[in-house]
């Protein structure tokens, strides 16, 4: 049995179901402090990537959140780092949906309006997606329609 698997089953009964306290232990014993640390700093100077969509980069930016122990930073000051991160043009979509500044909404209003902004723009992927592979067999279709046809 590896060593991290002799930790779970070691530790796994002490935390009563806390998944999070579970996450966070298990982080303290297998990260290294400079691996806290990097990660610390990479979220607090995030900056979203050329072309990368405001979803994928809130994704990127929750996985990172996610991805170690618990950090000591509250979701106010998350998503502030994250909004400080984003281009222009991302910002101020986050600012108009709401209706003013993000950075001056509740944590739990902020994370309202990015589920809704998520959710409206995985919507409009998946229709894009859809349209683009009906064009394509509408497309296939009158081909062989064409084909069929006598000349």
């Amino acid at each position: 049995m590896g060593r991290e698997k002799k930790w779970y089953a070691h530790f796994v009964g002490g935390v009563n179901g806390n998944w999070d306290e579970l996450r966070d232990n298990f982080c303290l014993a297998f990260f290294s402090l400079f691996r806290i640390a990097d990660l610390r700093i990479e979220i607090l100077t995030f900056k979203q990537r050329e072309k990368e969509t405001l979803g994928a980069a809130w994704a990127r930016f929750t996985s990172l959140s996610d991805s170690g122990p618990n950090l000591s930073l509250s979701s106010h000051v998350l998503y502030y780092h994250f909004y400080r991160g984003l281009n222009k043009e991302a910002a101020l979509y986050l600012d108009i949906a709401s209706g003013g500044s993000f950075t001056h909404k509740l944590t739990d209003e902020g994370r309202a309006i990015l589920e809704r902004i998520l959710e409206k723009l995985l919507t409009q992927a998946f229709m894009m997606s859809f349209l683009k592979k009906k064009k394509k067999s509408s497309l296939i279709l009158n081909q062989k329609i064409r084909n069929l046809q006598p000349s």
